[in-house]
């Protein structure tokens, strides 16, 4: 559920500890240990009264470039039996997270049981190990009368980067997308370059919106993305390209902080991402969860056990 449109945030983060999996309520309270087959870096889809988590997990023998095969499945939260979307022995999924959006480019409704699209980063190999095309797909996804996952379609080119700088040759992995709730326009990163892309799906064409940036998260109205850049966790108003600058990257002598990974929580008053803290005198690290809100820019600790990063919120 929302906030309401007011200061208190509601929703649920879904997040790791130590590498396992926990849920929480927005304000911090009610950590609930997820089962450990969610364990990883899933991507979480609420429907018909179900959480679904969608991840990669291994397959039996290998790609034809040589890498282990992995297949694209979908859990639910209390089933611990996977439905499996994507096992193509020639097509690789990206070992970036895999996302799953009710209303992510195209959603349908029949009977009050509405079919969805996955999309996702990956290679298409021929048998001889060459490298056919990349970028980013989709596969419509199908639920029964029950709101249950059955299944997906064959997965479908949406889009590849070397076609839009260029260089037919110049192939480079999708870092990150992120779908509008329309479904109609897609932010996504590339990781070469870490530059933060706009596509409008309906008509095809993309435009370079930010340089360096990275982990685009739009907003639940539509008319915002959350990024990090060089400078912390910024906003941007996709429609005038107004950045707001909310929480910054704190380099000192002997440390950095950065935030990373943001989402959104339901209401659109909030967002919830993860700070990195690098020692520079040892060079470990640690991540804990933070929340700040666009309505008054309190910015509070969620977990400050140094081992917790952000999946999603939902």
């Amino acid at each position: 559920g929302g906030d309401g449109g007011g200061a208190t945030p509601s929703g649920t983060v879904y997040f790791l500890s130590a590498g396992e999996p926990y849920s929480m309520d927005a304000d911090g309270n009610n950590i609930q240990a997820l089962p450990s087959y969610t364990r990883g870096y899933p991507s979480v889809e609420n429907h018909g009264g179900n959480t679904w988590f969608l991840r990669l997990r291994p397959a039996v023998g290998t790609f034809p470039n040589g890498d282990p095969r992995t297949e694209l499945i979908a859990v639910r939260e209390d089933d611990a039996v996977a439905v499996v979307l994507l096992s193509d022995p020639l097509l690789q999924p990206l070992e970036t997270s895999p996302y799953y959006s009710e209303k992510g480019f195209r959603w349908a409704t029949d009977n009050g049981v509405g079919d969805g699209k996955i999309s996702f980063g990956a290679r298409l190999w021929d048998s001889d190990g060459s490298l056919v095309e990349q970028g980013l797909y989709t596969a419509a996804v199908s639920f029964n009368g029950s709101g249950e996952i059955v299944g997906a379609g064959v997965p479908e080119l949406l889009l590849t980067v070397n076609t839009m700088s260029g260089d037919n040759n110049n192939f480079l992995d999708i870092a990150d997308h992120s779908w509008s709730p329309d479904g109609t326009m897609l932010a996504f990163t590339t990781r070469a370059t870490s530059d933060l892309y706009l596509m409008d799906v309906i008509t095809g064409t993309s435009i370079l919106l930010i340089n360096s940036a990275q982990f685009p998260a739009w907003s639940p109205n539509g008319n915002f993305i959350a990024f990090t850049s060089n400078d912390g966790l910024e906003t941007i108003d996709w429609a005038t390209l107004e950045r707001t600058l909310l929480a910054e990257t704190l380099v000192r002598k002997n440390s950095i902080t950065a935030p990373e990974s943001p989402t959104w929580l339901p209401g659109g008053n909030h967002i919830v991402y993860t700070d990195y803290s690098l020692n520079l005198k040892n060079w470990s690290g640690s991540d804990d969860l933070r929340r700040i809100s666009l309505v008054d820019g309190s910015d509070i600790a969620l977990t400050a056990d140094g081992v917790s990063s952000l999946i999603e919120s939902r």
